[in-house]
């Protein structure tokens, strides 16, 4: 451990030159203040007011070794063990994907609906860390949410943050791409964020991504859209009349999946683009 002093600058300074090895300069500043946030408890108004602030050997230690585990490749969210999603700090570890902020589109398409549906049934399918289902019912409180992923540790995990939030979910393991359905046969809203970047892309991604499960990011080249044809399929069986489907995907497949869901009998079918400007969601509904 090569760094300058015990002061709080000198420990940012340093690791975030480390961290620009992979990150740029922006994204490592982060994740050297993430890791310092959690680990020693203060944040950058008090270095602020403090800019002198010093800190002991064991907490520089603590921040040195978080640091080494990202330069290793692993995601500053499983060093720390939460996220945020939606104003609160989900738990997330190496068993669950980790939440992105172009997500809470699809919580906003799906608590939007909600708002004229105050009793509704839901289903979050490969619901992972659970952020959207807990999220949904925290907004939705009369809601009756069912959550599924074919992962178990993963559903642990979902679990854990239903009750750290203090709701009720309904979880089940579930593959869905079989044609056994556990969850209520009429819903309201169907909502997911499934696999969906083709194993081609794999070698493009970033280490700190592949750190992530593959069974939940990865589908295959050659039937990359094979979770949206089992979603639409559900969706024209378990549908209300008037219910909707909402997904997230692939900006390169946004158009053929809105085909899909035409073709299993959906209507109205709509493609959105997420925070940044690139398509990222489609909708549709059952005909009423």
């Amino acid at each position: 451990m090569k760094v300058p002093s015990n002061r709080v600058v000198d420990m940012l300074a340093y690791y975030k030159r480390q961290l620009e090895t992979l990150y740029e300069s922006r994204e490592a500043t982060n994740i050297v203040w993430t890791i310092i946030e959690h680990f020693l408890g203060f944040n950058r108004l008090k270095l602020a007011l403090s800019p002198d602030l010093r800190v002991s050997e064991s907490e520089m230690l603590e921040v040195h070794f978080a640091v080494k585990e990202v330069l290793y490749g692993m995601p500053v969210q499983y060093v720390t063990g939460i996220d945020w999603f939606d104003g609160r700090d989900f738990l997330v570890n190496k068993d669950v994907l980790i939440p992105r902020p172009e997500t809470e589109g699809l919580l906003t398409l799906a608590a939007g609906f909600l708002i004229d549906r105050p009793n509704a049934d839901v289903l979050d399918a490969c619901t992972g860390s659970g952020c959207l289902a807990v999220s949904l019912k925290l907004r939705h409180p009369a809601s009756k949410i069912w959550a599924t992923d074919i992962s178990v540790e993963a559903l642990n995990i979902a679990a854990a943050n239903a009750k750290k939030f203090g709701v009720q979910i309904n979880f089940q393991q579930e593959d869905i791409l079989s044609n056994t359905f556990e969850v209520p046969d009429s819903l309201d809203l169907i909502v997911s964020n499934p696999p969906y970047v083709p194993l081609a892309e794999k070698p493009t991604l970033a280490k700190h991504v592949l750190a992530e499960p593959s069974h939940a990011l990865f589908v295959p080249n050659d039937n990359p859209l094979i979770f949206y044809h089992a979603l639409a399929k559900r969706a024209a069986n378990q549908l209300l009349p008037g219910g909707m489907i909402a997904v997230e995907c692939h900006a390169n497949f946004t158009r053929e999946i809105a085909g899909i869901f035409s073709c299993f009998g959906l209507s109205n079918t709509e493609v959105l683009e997420d925070l940044h400007g690139r398509l990222r969601f489609v909708r549709a509904y059952k005909n009423a």
